[in-house]
């Protein structure tokens, strides 16, 4: 399966080697459950816009590669 896809989500984990970010939806007559992504240089509860590159899915959680990330309303946040 490749395809690339554009994504607005919520990162919502971290870890060493990738990133979990929310997601409920369907994609391709897939149900996605979340999204795992190859890259981990992404802010816990910051939302993006993600273009990505689709690898698998499985069991309801969609694998890609990182093409290209944007922050929205950075700062929002901050006082």
């Amino acid at each position: 399966m490749k395809a690339k896809i554009y994504i607005i989500s919520v990162c919502v984990k971290v870890k060493k080697r990738y990133s979990i970010f929310h997601f409920k939806g369907v994609y391709n007559g897939h149900k996605i459950n979340s999204i795992i992504l190859d890259c981990n240089e992404f802010e816990v509860d910051e939302e993006y816009l993600l273009y990505v590159d689709v690898v698998s899915i499985k069991n309801g959680t969609l694998y890609g590669k990182i093409i290209t990330k944007k922050l929205l309303f950075p700062n929002a946040y901050s006082d």
